[in-house]
């Protein structure tokens, strides 16, 4: 014989209508395929590292790789010694931000920070100080190795960028004086197999001013820099692949358009060896007509195509950046300027090609800045940027792109907060869908106020997380507002699947009665 319930559910019999348990299954069903979308949100952003005495910190970078761990570096106001000095932060899924190190001893002033990590969790971090580019290596598990210069020279190295490849070799690029005005584009690797640098050489060759190189790998040790340089009385973009087993080849003019200065290009690979590189340009006619353009090296045929406008409108275009999946999936930002200043993003899909520039920001009154982007091998994307409040107060944003989708809509990253400047964010995406952004904030009004390092963390399961952990908890109020829970279409179709079938009850029960 069944026991009784001790805590019976009551159940009307009222014979008159049925028992709505269709409608209630069908709820039940609309809330379930609501669930792993409105569970989806960032989280509870805090600091990475606390102001130290009489310090600041300034100018954070991030890299982080597919499997959620990350690497952030900054730069540090040394009281003692009166100059900078370079901090370093790792992250490691589940378990937040380790306590911040410093990475290098030099007293000399350091500048420029960049960093890059593998898929094991291995980084590389690189710097300008005392005229040479100095480097250290993070092995997972280890620890930092020691900070070293990279190369020799007697005229100052600055501007360094890094990447790394599948294997955990690094390549990286900087800019370097051969003459008070005429600078050069410097190259080295660091090999992995016999834990050294090589010797650093000159992968440009032309007799005009050489800046702000960037560069990325691919998984099997090919790389291509991109840089601008002084052509025929106006900077243009020109890049250089790195062949594994070869080394550099020789530098290749990727666009023609002689009109007016083109601004420093960004780049990226895909698992193939093909790269996207995007800039702007000055087309002539005036000094605002400057726009965004892209080119794609094609590793069949060993060729670059054609300049390719990014944009729908032309108009004034500012610090593009681009981020390529292992597919060769691709997104492309830039600020485009006016009245407010916008953040503009454009997707690229094999095969089909960039699909049309979007606004990824719906504020119409106020100025934004400084856009970032990451994407995954799902050809899922993070845009980040910083915004103007209405007053001196900038704030950290971000939109995400769903591959399938499209854009979500803009988001508040960082805590609700003010007066405060929360600016120059950077971006990680991992495979699951999982982001980091980390920023500077200010401590005090601006303009006699210092700056903290401050991350936030984005969660597409809903599981939490947030951006502190490493120096120091978020102070009272520093509580981000979260997304307002969607349904996604699934669950709409069963909510109104629901709401249909107890709105036929209630009418089969008025006629009854």
């Amino acid at each position: 014989m069944r026991a009784r319930d001790p805590n019976p559910i009551s159940v009307s019999h009222d014979h008159r209508a049925p028992r709505p348990r269709r409608a209630r299954l069908a709820l039940t069903l609309a809330l379930a395929l609501a669930s792993p979308l409105a569970s989806a949100a960032w989280g509870t952003a805090g600091m990475v590292s606390a102001l130290p005495p009489g310090g600041a910190q300034d100018d954070v970078e991030l890299a982080g790789n597919a499997a959620g761990q990350a690497v952030a570096v900054w730069t540090q106001w040394n009281s003692g010694t009166g100059d900078y000095d370079v901090f370093a932060s790792v992250h490691q899924p589940g378990g937040g931000w380790s306590a911040p190190v410093l990475i290098e001893a030099d007293p000399a002033h350091a500048v420029y920070p960049h960093v890059a990590i593998d898929a094991a969790g291995n980084a590389i971090a690189v710097w300008a100080q005392n005229g040479l580019i100095h480097a250290n290596r993070y092995a997972a598990g280890s620890g930092w190795s020691g900070a070293a210069p990279i190369h020799a020279s007697v005229l100052p190295g600055e501007h360094p960028r890094v990447t790394m490849d599948g294997a955990g070799n690094a390549f990286v690029v900087w800019h370097e004086y051969n003459a008070p005005t005429v600078r050069d584009i410097r190259a080295n690797r660091y090999d992995v197999g016999t834990d050294a640098w090589g010797v650093a050489q000159t992968i440009e060759a032309g007799a005009g001013d050489a800046r702000m190189p960037s560069v990325a790998a691919d998984p099997a040790g090919n790389a291509v820099a991109a840089w601008m340089q002084m052509n025929a009385g106006v900077y243009s973009v020109y890049a250089n692949r790195y062949l594994a087993g070869s080394g550099w080849g020789s530098p290749v003019l990727i666009e023609s358009d002689d009109a007016g200065d083109a601004q420093p290009p960004d780049v990226g690979m895909d698992a193939a060896g093909n790269a996207i590189v995007v800039w702007v340009q000055n087309d002539g006619g005036s000094s605002s007509n400057v726009n965004a353009y892209a080119n794609h090296y094609q590793l069949a045929g060993d060729t670059w195509g054609a300049r390719i406008s990014l944009e729908i409108v032309p108009d004034q275009s500012r610090y593009p950046r681009v981020a390529v999946n292992p597919a060769g999936q691709a997104v492309a930002t830039w600020v485009q300027l006016g009245s407010p200043q916008n953040i503009l993003a454009n997707v690229y899909q094999p095969g089909t090609g960039w699909g049309g520039a979007v606004l990824v920001e719906n504020d119409n009154f106020n100025n934004a800045f400084d856009p970032r982007v990451a994407i995954n091998a799902d050809g899922d994307a993070v845009v980040v940027w910083e915004q103007l409040s209405g007053g001196p107060d900038y704030y950290v944003w971000a939109n995400r792109y769903l591959a399938g989708s499209g854009w979500a809509g803009p988001e508040r990253v960082d805590p609700d907060n003010t007066p405060v400047q929360d600016s120059v964010p950077s971006v990680s995406l991992g495979a699951d869908g999982n982001a980091l952004v980390v920023w500077h904030r200010s401590v005090g009004v601006w303009p006699n106020s210092d700056y903290t390092i401050w991350s936030n963390a984005f969660s597409d399961t809903g599981a939490g997380g947030g951006g502190g952990g490493g120096g120091g908890a978020p102070g009272p109020g520093a509580g981000t507002p979260q997304p307002v829970p969607t349904l996604g279409a699934w669950g709409l179709m069963g909510l109104s699947l629901a709401l249909g079938m107890l709105g036929a009850r209630r009418a089969r029960r008025r006629r009854a009665g």
